[in-house]
């Protein structure tokens, strides 16, 4: 676990970001340092999509926040504007890196 945490420090570092304590993941660029990604789930037709974090940050910048308000404007459901229903419709879910860290024995 120590070993883990040290990595993303050295990432973040490398980054250019400043990792808070407690550890504040509010930014696409931290999102991405820690391993994480963020998805975009559309409540009217339930199309699920992993948003590519490369993108993202090569388009908004990694010290662009992550939180759902400030990420909406920017995104729509395709298949919802193609049928001409609501397209904001959706919500964002950010996951966290489940990569099992050491042997995986207890």
């Amino acid at each position: 676990m120590r070993v883990a945490m040290i990595h993303v420090i050295q990432a973040v570092m490398l980054a250019g970001m400043k990792l808070t304590f407690p550890q504040k993941v509010n930014t696409l660029g931290k999102v991405k340092a820690v391993g994480g990604s963020i998805s975009m789930v559309c409540a009217t037709c339930n199309k699920q999509t992993l948003l590519d974090m490369e993108m993202m940050i090569g388009m908004l910048g990694a010290r662009h926040s992550c939180l759902d308000a400030d990420l909406r404007p920017y995104f729509f459901c395709t298949q919802c504007r193609a049928a001409g229903r609501d397209e904001k419709n959706f919500s964002f879910i950010q996951h966290a890196n489940a990569t099992p860290q050491g042997s995986g024995t207890l």
